[in-house]
């Protein structure tokens, strides 16, 4: 009987290690980055499609010379105003 308790615990023993080793093994085999799932090209694009930014900019662009035009217009009068009030 005593034999058989020995067995059983030497067995539980040896078995408990391996366990241990056999999860250590685990831990040292798993790679850091995992892929969950594959990559796909996606059919529709993300962004703004290329008329939207072109048009986009044609319309900063014709704001941006209008306002330069006026901006440089406004200055011209003034600057004729003066030259015709030192002349005359």
């Amino acid at each position: 009987m005593k034999r058989v308790i020995e067995l059983e615990q030497e067995l539980y023993t040896t078995l408990s290690k391996e366990l241990e080793m056999a999860r250590i093994e685990e831990i040292n085999d798993t790679p850091t980055i995992t892929i969950v799932d594959p990559p796909f090209a996606s059919s529709k694009p993300s962004g703004p499609t290329v008329p939207v930014v072109a048009v986009l900019f044609f319309v900063i662009g014709v704001s941006t010379a209008a306002g330069w035009l006026v901006a440089t217009a406004s200055g011209r009068g003034r600057e004729a105003e003066r030259a015709t009030a030192a002349f005359g």
